[in-house]
């Protein structure tokens, strides 16, 4: 009995010996295989979870492209200056307080050799250390060349500090052009569509207003490139605290952006810009044949170089609160009753409702619209006598208008404007205003009444629910000098690469034209002649030696008294040397269109045009002696 029991004993003893020897060799194997598949098989998972631990790409913003003028004059560049970098991976210690007190040596040596102070602090290392150790830590940018060559003389004494190259915007022109070529700014966009492409996102300059804004991405109206161009990267190995190397495993250059060509004659502008100084009001000058923006000045206006490298919130605050505006780009974006400069137009709906140019009318001065009553300019002597068509645009009569208005009627005066672009925006490419059509339903939510005779007698002269910008004025005024065709202004004439290889030039369009006849717009034409080159014309003073000037003078009353104020408008046309060119004036409380506006276009011509000498203030504000502004209506 206990033989059995001692051989049972060792059976199964030799059982549990099998047993668990066969679980030591299973275990053996499930290692075996474990480490098979992670080394052999997510070998390639675990070099990209290794890398994502050691490797940092960098995200490199590409160089903005120029905006130049049609005379190839630089509006916006990139100016060539250096940065001052620390890299910390470089100046690191064996203990972070060392590392940042050997940054902050070093900050301080270096700013009194430039003869600056030291923008470095340690709480401003800490959070560069604890956020982004993988990039340098910019200490100053924007150092002329001179500050960059007796930085070269220090910076040997100090590892890990470098002087590298940049280039950041400029504007060489200052205040010139300044509303059309705008500003740029950070892109400060929470989710940029690359953010998850990079570890540091360096972002891009962008454009805020102007040609900066609409010409960022994309040439307006087209797939091709814009100024921001496409950016590149780097690929730097971190060590295990973040720390970069010296050298980039791989690098991506970034693509500049392309380079934009303006319609905008450099010259042109600056004259108009000169002729405004100390006034509120615009200057619009076009090609008549192609609708290209020569000038468009605005003033007052503002100075772009303090915009750059970033616009300080207290000077942006004074232009806010500046109660001059200079913000608004009158040209483009302001809005304004035109007063007497739609009388062309007014007229020429009256032919197309089929009323003779040599119909007559006789002015005593006033006219009676129910309860009110509408002086003309000539109140005082007792009226203009009797006016056909080209004497009444010749001396701005109001009565006639008034009275072929209350007998036609509006509706082919309306046709009329409307084909001339009253009330619709241009097509330019940046910022506009529509102004507003005069129409039954504007009268209607504006006033809560319907229209009347007395608001037709207004739309006759300029007044009442009629407002068009300088750019619309100075496109119906080329309208009329090249035969009726109103064009899309454009602002944006060529896009081209950095190479200098056109990519993109904009065709001329047509949007419109005017309802009429040949022989109906030269009767307008006659009567524009009269304004400026008779006799007793309402716009002679703008009549220039060397040149015929067409033009019709504007002045609008708006507010009443005792807070009466006029603004005063001009619009012309002329041809030099086969070229024909429209200007709309629009100065701001003036005194009349015909003294205050109409000296501005025979200048801006004279220096432009025939490039005579500016003349002295005295003679472009020579007295005006029928100026009563209330007789302009």
């Amino acid at each position: 009995m206990r033989r059995d029991y001692l051989r049972f004993s060792l059976y199964s003893q030799h059982h549990r010996v099998l047993l668990l020897g066969s679980l030591m060799f299973l275990g053996v194997l499930v290692l075996i295989f474990r480490a098979y598949t992670l080394q052999i098989e997510n070998s390639g998972k675990a070099l990209k979870i290794q890398e994502r631990q050691t490797l940092r790409r960098i995200r490199i913003p590409a160089r903005r492209g120029r905006i130049l003028s049609a005379d190839q004059v630089i509006l916006a560049d990139n100016e060539p200056g250096f940065s001052l970098l620390f890299y910390p991976g470089e100046m690191r210690f064996n203990r972070r307080r060392k590392t940042i007190d050997y940054m902050l040596r070093a900050a301080e040596t270096l700013s009194r050799a430039i003869g600056k102070d030291s923008p470095l602090t340690r709480e401003r290392i800490v959070l560069h250390l604890n956020t982004k150790p993988g990039l340098p830590l910019v200490l100053f940018s924007r150092l002329s060349p001179q500050e960059a060559a007796r930085l070269y003389e220090e910076i040997g004494n100090w590892r890990g500090v470098d002087l590298e190259s940049e280039a950041s915007r400029c504007y060489p022109g200052g205040r010139l052009a300044c509303h059309l070529i705008g500003y740029t700014g950070v892109d400060l966009a929470e989710k940029p569509k690359d953010k998850e492409d990079f570890f540091y996102y360096i972002p891009d300059i962008v454009g805020r207003n102007g040609v900066e804004q609409v010409a960022d991405l994309v040439v307006p109206g087209t797939q091709i490139r814009g100024l921001r161009g496409a950016p590149g990267s780097s690929l730097i190995r971190v060590d295990h605290l973040g720390f970069a190397h010296n050298e980039p495993v791989e690098k991506s250059d970034p693509v500049d952006g392309n380079h934009i060509i303006l319609t905008l004659d450099s010259r042109a502008q600056r004259i108009a810009e000169n002729l405004l100084e100390g006034s509120r009001g615009a200057i619009v000058v076009l090609d008549a044949a192609n609708g290209d923006i020569l000038a468009a000045a605005s003033s007052p206006g503002y100075d772009l170089a303090k915009f750059v490298p970033a616009l300080p919130r207290t000077y942006y605050d004074a232009l806010q609160k500046d109660p001059e505006r200079p913000l608004i780009h009158r040209a483009f974006q302001g809005s304004f009753t035109p007063g007497s400069i739609v009388k062309p137009l007014v007229c020429l709906g009256y032919q197309t409702a089929g009323l003779s140019s040599y119909e007559k009318v006789f002015c005593d001065g006033f006219n009676e619209i129910g309860n009110a009553v509408v002086r003309c300019a000539a109140y005082r002597r007792g009226g203009h006598g009797e006016m056909d068509m080209r004497d009444a645009i010749k001396h701005s009569c109001n009565s006639f208008m008034i009275q072929n208005m209350l007998a036609i009627g509006k509706k082919n005066v309306c046709e009329t404007m409307r084909h001339a672009g009253i009330g619709r925006k241009t097509g330019v490419e940046i910022g506009e205003s529509a102004g507003i059509f005069p129409s039954d339903e504007i009268k209607m939510r504006r006033f809560r009444t319907r229209w009347n005779a007395y608001d037709s007698a207004l739309l006759s002269i300029g007044q009442g629910i009629i407002e068009v910008t300088p750019l619309q004025a100075a496109l119906f005024a080329a309208a009329i000098a090249n035969g009726g065709t109103v064009w899309q202004p454009h602002l944006i004439k060529n896009a081209i690469d950095p190479y200098g290889n056109i990519l993109f030039t904009r065709p001329v369009v047509a949007v419109d034209s005017l309802n009429g006849t040949p022989e109906m717009l030269k009767v307008i034409q006659d009567g524009m002649d009269q304004v400026v080159n008779a006799p007793g014309g309402s716009g002679r003073r703008a009549a220039l030696d060397g040149l015929k000037i067409y033009g019709k003078t504007g002045s609008a009353e708006i507010g009443r008294k005792p807070n009466l104020r006029i603004n005063a408008w001009f619009i012309a046309f002329t041809t030099y040397k086969k070229r024909t060119y429209s200007i709309a004036v629009l100065q701001e409380n003036a005194r009349s269109g015909g003294s205050s506006c109409a000296p501005l276009a025979s200048e801006f011509f004279r220096q432009y045009l025939l490039n005579a000498p500016k003349r002295a203030d005295e003679e472009l504000l020579m007295p005006d002696d029928e100026a009563d502004p209330t007789l302009y209506l």
